[in-house]
């Protein structure tokens, strides 16, 4: 056992329960209410959404027109993404499966379990921010990053690193993040423990599947045509 590691980890816990116990004195109450009106927002979110995917299937082939559709389709996509964040945080609805109703749309393009998202960005990354062991949103010590060149490819593709490759990090590379984060980092970084592993893999496999029936459904150009708007 590694008694640093744990009263390393025992300290940051004791000291994060204090900071936000101080924020919660300074700010008013009401600010910790959650607004459940905000829900109607990702309604019309994914109205536009849909509106938008729909539209772009009825110009194909491939025009201007096609592609501000597709540009405002991914910008909705990517708000409806931070909604969803800051629903599993508790600020919009309290009950968890009202979270999950609104979560499972808002993360259905990036094949991102509710489940998954909430251990992990929760329970892991909030709690254990920058620690290049067990934040799965940290790409470790600068001597993993000259020593691995997986380290170095996914830092090159992060926000951040000013690199090109950036501009596809919403819309690929977080997806390639989430698996990576499903399947690999949350068996090896701490904190994990709590994350119900088979409803994470039910919610990812149920999303998968309804990319694959609607890319059937429309045809391979189509799917393709939809799929890179977001």
């Amino acid at each position: 056992m590694d008694t640093g590691k744990t009263v390393t980890s025992i300290g940051g816990s004791l000291s994060a329960v204090k900071i936000r116990h101080a924020i919660r004195v300074e700010l008013p109450p009401h600010v910790f209410r959650p607004q459940p009106l905000r829900a109607l927002i990702a309604v019309a979110l994914f109205a536009g959404i849909v509106a938008s995917d729909a539209a772009i299937l009825e110009l194909a082939p491939l025009g201007t027109v096609e592609i501000a559709l597709s540009l405002l389709s991914g910008a909705l996509s990517a708000s409806l993404f931070f909604l969803g964040h800051e629903c599993c945080h508790g600020a919009i609805l309290r009950r968890r499966w009202a979270q999950d109703l609104l979560a499972f749309p808002a993360f259905l393009v990036f094949l991102l379990s509710p489940t998954l998202w909430r251990c992990w960005h929760n329970n892991v990354h909030h709690v254990r921010t920058n620690s290049p062991d067990d934040d799965p949103d940290n790409f470790g010590s600068l001597a993993s990053y000259r020593q691995s060149w997986v380290v170095r490819l996914f830092a090159t593709l992060t926000p951040g690193s000013g690199r090109r490759p950036t501009l596809l990090y919403f819309a690929v590379w977080f997806t390639v993040h989430a698996q990576v984060v499903q399947w690999y980092q949350s068996r090896r970084c701490r904190g994990f423990n709590a994350l119900n592993r088979r409803r994470a893999a039910a919610e990812t496999l149920v999303m998968a599947v309804f990319w694959l029936v609607l890319g059937l459904a429309v045809g391979a150009y189509s799917s393709v045509l939809v799929d890179c708007n977001d």
